[in-house]
């Protein structure tokens, strides 16, 4: 439609041009003017089919993934808050928005009718996500699958009983195990001191403090009998670590690689949002993900 538009305007162009311009130049503005209305119709053409690509693209991941990674320019007629309510925010820049969808929020989306693009995800990127494939799992030389984090959380327990107490709080949408690790002087007992929690990867695909926090486990039990500081801290506090509170989310390919991992947990929820905001009214009686329940009622 746009070029025959653009064609029937050259046409009246030219008949009303015929007596002023000479033929030479005429035909010249007459092919300039066809090249540009031809420009036109193939740029919209192909603005049409990258759209019609992206949307293709999005409803594919979120057919595999139950999430997709969309990146655009920020809409004028709508806020952060606004956005917030339907997509997980990943990053704002330079008026440029990254954020993670589900089926429903992508729809949402939709409505919005801007242009967007999908983007590949980062735990689909790396060819080498597990890293060396050498020495044991104790030495956290690679991401461990999800038995041999069950089996380090057990060791730590079994190898340091006196300063070191397993818990198993719950369990994910999909049945894996939520587990937190209590270190303090006297971990079977419950003493008035301070409490500290540590918890990472609450976004499945987040997976360097998955491993930073085994690190630390690791470091304040082999460390307690011989470093002044880790001791007066395990004396003074009791400390619980969960390294891994969306397991759904970081084994979603395969219980035995990272390589995959995404954002939600195994119900297409992003966790971190998850929690009761104090802002809504009806924030007590909205439902709540397996994992959102079993960490507020363990904390």
């Amino acid at each position: 439609m746009w070029l025959v538009t653009g064609i029937s305007c050259i046409s009246g162009l030219m008949y009303r041009s015929i007596s002023v311009y000479p033929r030479p130049a005429l035909w010249l503005l007459v092919n300039l003017c066809l090249y540009s209305a031809t420009l036109f119709y193939t740029g919209g053409l192909a603005a049409q089919e990258q759209k019609t690509s992206s949307y293709g693209m999005a409803q594919q991941l979120l057919a595999g993934r139950g999430e997709v990674i969309l990146r655009f320019a920020f809409p004028d007629a709508h806020g952060l808050e606004y956005l917030s309510s339907f997509l997980s925010i990943d990053n704002y820049r330079n008026d440029t928005v990254t954020a993670y969808a589900n089926e429903a929020g992508f729809r949402q989306f939709l409505e919005l009718q801007i242009s967007f693009q999908v983007v590949r995800p980062p735990s689909l990127r790396s060819g080498d996500l597990e890293g060396k494939r050498t020495g044991m799992a104790f030495g956290f030389d690679r991401y461990p699958a999800y038995q041999e984090y069950i089996s380090i959380m057990e060791g730590f327990a079994a190898g340091f009983p006196l300063i070191c107490q397993l818990a198993e709080f719950g369990t994910s949408k999909n049945g894996k195990k939520l587990l937190a690790l209590k270190i303090s002087d006297n971990a079977v007992i419950r003493e008035q001191e301070p409490v500290f929690f540590y918890s990472s990867t609450m976004h499945g695909d987040e997976v360097v403090g998955y491993v930073l926090m085994l690190r630390l486990i690791r470091y304040l039990l082999e460390n307690y009998e011989t470093d002044g500081q880790v001791k007066r801290l395990l004396d003074g506090l009791e400390i619980w670590i969960n390294p891994l509170s969306n397991p759904d989310g970081t084994y979603f390919l395969s219980d035995t690689s990272v390589a995959g991992a995404t954002r939600f947990n195994g119900n297409q929820t992003d966790l971190n949002r998850d929690f009761p905001d104090l802002r809504d009214e009806l924030w007590d009686i909205r439902p709540k993900e397996p994992e959102t329940h079993a960490m507020m009622d363990f904390m």
